[in-house]
């Protein structure tokens, strides 16, 4: 991912040096293997960018999965590498409005219930739309949670409550029957193609 950074977890340094490569992209494919191929490595930090005069200079920080909270740590000289077993969420493809995850919930931040009860739409993905809208439409809602499971004997019991932009670290709560929105206004890290072995994150570091 791009524009954040990983506060904690620092595990070691896994190369560092100037013009050890052209490119970020160059550098991303040894930084990833090495926290592919380490245990204890959830997160790669990869700086690349001007250091004592040299525009090459880069560095590869492998992290543990104490992160911490990168979604609100801005750094434009780095990208943070998410291992796919780092994390039970899957981002679904954005939508013109933002982007949602799933298997996650916003812990903080209420705002309102849009929508709550029984029976009221037949799938995930259809009650998405209203959720989403209703997100959209509120200035002060920056995520979107929906609920879509059982609830009272019902399987098709859906709640979504707009939350604000204190939503909190939903990275860390995992819950199979929510989905996430986020507004696009809420963050600006974009996600890059998610590799075999997991994700990039641009401009981001965990110090």
């Amino acid at each position: 991912l791009e524009d954040v950074k990983c506060p904690l977890g620092n595990l070691r340094t896994e190369f560092e040096g100037g013009d050890l490569y052209s490119s970020r992209e160059e550098a991303k494919t040894p930084c990833e293997a090495a926290c592919v191929a380490e245990p204890n490595c959830a997160y790669a930090d990869l700086f690349f960018g001007s250091w004592n005069g040299s525009p090459t200079y880069s560095t590869c920080y492998l992290k543990t999965s104490d992160c911490g909270d990168y979604m609100n740590n801005g750094h434009g000289s780095y990208s943070l590498f998410i291992k796919e077993s780092a994390t039970t969420t899957t981002a679904t493809p954005t939508t013109a409005n933002g982007e949602w995850l799933e298997d996650v919930k916003c812990p903080l931040g209420n705002l309102r219930t849009e929508f709550e009860g029984g029976d009221l739409y037949s799938s995930r993905e259809e009650a998405k739309t209203p959720c989403e809208a209703a997100c959209v439409a509120e200035p002060n809602c920056a995520y979107a949670d929906l609920f879509f499971g059982s609830w009272n004997g019902s399987p098709t019991y859906s709640t979504c409550y707009l939350k604000t932009s204190d939503c909190g670290d939903y990275m860390n709560n995992g819950h199979g029957s929510y989905s996430l929105f986020i507004k696009e206004s809420a963050t600006t890290t974009t996600a890059t193609p998610t590799t075999a072995n997991g994700e990039w994150l641009e401009d981001v570091k965990c110090p």
